[in-house]
């Protein structure tokens, strides 16, 4: 049995992102919280559909006591909920959306640059037939060196990963004169 690996690197621009943020609320009503957080939520839901009606949101809430610890005790501070919402947009109007979770109660926790199912479809037909052909060199050195000859195929496989790219990062610099 003879294995050989080939491989083929592309690089595609992301054309789907999704956003992770959260909105909360924290009262000493159980009640309330839940009203003061849905309420954000259908402010953040209202202007994203407004957005794009293709835009897709996940959601969940959760709903749990909130305490802190001071001068050695557990003080209780009251009811938090809060609604974690995944936000899949198109990289176009990232912007917007990020715009759009502007409201006090909403904590952007992160975006992330996505390829869609067609794309990285379409990068596999592209990479196989270079990958497959890497795979046949690399085995018909191998063979040779072995003094052996190559065989019929008798299993073939392939993965696809997509490594983690960040987005471009911003950043401001301060200097101050003496």
């Amino acid at each position: 049995s003879l294995d050989a690996q080939g491989s083929c690197t592309k690089a595609a621009p992301s054309d789907k992102t999704e956003v992770q943020a959260s909105v909360s609320a924290l009262s000493k009503n159980y009640d309330e919280a839940i009203k003061d957080s849905q309420k954000s939520y259908n402010e953040v839901l209202k202007k994203i559909k407004e957005l794009d009606n293709k835009v897709v949101i996940n959601s969940n809430v959760s709903v749990q006591e909130e305490h802190s610890w001071e001068n050695n005790q557990q003080i209780y501070k009251g009811i938090r909920s809060s609604y974690q919402i995944n936000i899949q947009v198109s990289p176009k109007l990232l912007n917007q959306a990020l715009n759009a979770l502007t409201e006090k109660s909403v904590k952007v926790n992160g975006v992330n640059f996505l390829l869609s199912d067609s794309a990285r479809q379409k990068l596999v037909e592209e990479c196989l037939p270079e990958a497959a052909a890497q795979a046949k060199v690399y085995a018909s050195k191998l063979a040779s060196g072995l003094g052996v000859e190559i065989g019929e195929v008798k299993s073939s496989s392939f993965s696809f990963n997509q490594p983690y790219q960040p987005g471009p990062i911003y950043m401001k610099a301060m200097t101050r004169g003496a």
